[in-house]
């Protein structure tokens, strides 16, 4: 999975499995620890704690483990899955999880954690069921708002009717614009001693990626239209690229790319081959390497036999 969302799954599950280890509630992001200690649902707006205090974030669901066998349960799964090396046995153990526990307080993380390994296995499809029934249960999920946002608008995807396309897209730009509401109200779990300049490049490195799934929203839409490529539509998807890659130090290869595709539908081809080339830079040794490189290629071809003859 991508690494940003990646991050943020082993920072929340780091601050969760400590609470687990300690036989302690801890809120979900958006809600009060005194919520979660009276077993009530979370806000989708958020709330606060004791006398106006942030709540403790995490994407979790709220309550406490029942038993040590259910505490050693989730542990495992927390430390297979941000090892990130095997996909399967984290399915494995989260499917093992939901049928010994259906009725575990923190059934919205497993899922969570289940449809991160999906996507480290391509498996879109599955990857989307996990994420929907993890939101079910708590739908401030930041990690499982970022993973829905970022593949519901995948050609692979987005398969289907307009009336189907058009139904993922606004799904996606929904939860896209959820994630960064939470970001945005510092839902964001802090490392610890971490500055507070530190904590808002942290936070805008992990924004850059719904603004990027807000970009292939738009991109999307953009090739819906009867009458062509919509203007309206492409301009949009060029606004939330260019915010991805410049609002962080370490901009994603993929989100230039798509950048440097919209810039191209734009003709605006000098600024294509700026994001393709710096696509390339970043996703060196790469099959976007050779993507970008190739597009480079052909828009200069381009170029060349735009100029009029005798020009140089």
């Amino acid at each position: 999975m991508r690494m940003l969302c990646r991050v943020l799954l082993a920072i929340s599950a780091s601050a969760y499995a400590g609470a687990v280890a300690n036989g302690r509630a801890l809120a979900p992001l958006g809600q009060s620890a005194g919520a979660a200690q009276s077993n009530q649902k979370p806000s989708l707006q958020g709330q606060q704690g004791q006398q106006g205090q942030p709540a403790q974030p995490s994407p979790a669901a709220v309550g406490t483990v029942s038993t040590p066998e259910e505490r050693q349960a989730y542990q495992d799964l927390v430390s297979e899955a941000t090892a990130g090396l095997d996909p399967d046995r984290v399915i494995s153990l989260a499917q093992d999880y939901e049928k010994k526990y259906p009725n575990s307080s923190m059934l919205s993380f497993v899922y969570m954690f289940e449809a991160s390994a999906y996507e480290g296995k391509n498996d879109f499809a599955k990857l989307v069921d996990a994420a929907e029934k993890s939101l079910k249960l708590n739908a401030d999920n930041l990690a499982s708002l970022m993973m829905l946002a970022s593949v519901l608008p995948l050609p692979q995807v987005t398969r289907g009717t307009d009336l189907e396309k058009q139904k993922k897209l606004d799904e996606a730009e929904a939860d896209a614009k959820h994630a960064l509401e939470l970001i945005d109200q510092d839902k964001v779990p802090r490392q610890p001693n971490e500055t507070d300049d530190a904590y808002k490049k942290r936070k805008n490195a992990i924004a850059s990626e719904p603004h990027a799934s807000l970009g292939m929203v738009h991109l999307q839409r953009a090739t819906m239209g009867l009458g062509g490529l919509d203007p309206e539509e492409l301009n949009k998807a060029a606004q939330e690229f260019k915010q991805s890659v410049e609002m962080t130090d370490r901009p994603q290869p993929e989100h230039y790319y798509r950048l440097g595709e919209v810039y191209k539908h734009q003709k605006k081809v000098d600024d294509a081959i700026a994001a393709f080339s710096k696509a390339s830079e970043l996703a060196q040794g790469t099959p976007l390497q050779q993507f970008a490189d190739t597009q480079i290629e052909e828009l200069k071809k381009s170029q060349t036999q735009a100029k009029p003859a005798g020009t140089h």
